[in-house]
């Protein structure tokens, strides 16, 4: 028998933001190199699971870490 559905394994993504940049630049970039994001602080960014939409969250910072709050889970979800 399977495993329950609650002790199966889910990838979760959240995009924190973009940037673009030229070329050049993405060629000289160096193991350890930031790329400045635009500020997300306040905005709500999209949480996937298995590359589906299933909520909307809240970027919080607290001194080094950084996690996401849901704050709306989709209907059907």
């Amino acid at each position: 028998m399977g495993l329950p559905i609650d002790a199966m394994e889910v990838d979760v993504d959240v995009v924190l933001g973009t940037r673009q940049i030229r070329i050049g630049e993405f060629i000289r970039l160096k193991r350890g190199a930031a790329i400045i994001l635009d500020p997300v602080q306040d905005d709500l960014v999209d949480i996937r699971a298995n590359g589906r939409l299933i909520a909307r969250g809240a970027v919080v910072v607290k001194g080094d870490t950084v996690a996401i709050t849901v704050t709306n889970r989709l209907k059907g979800a």
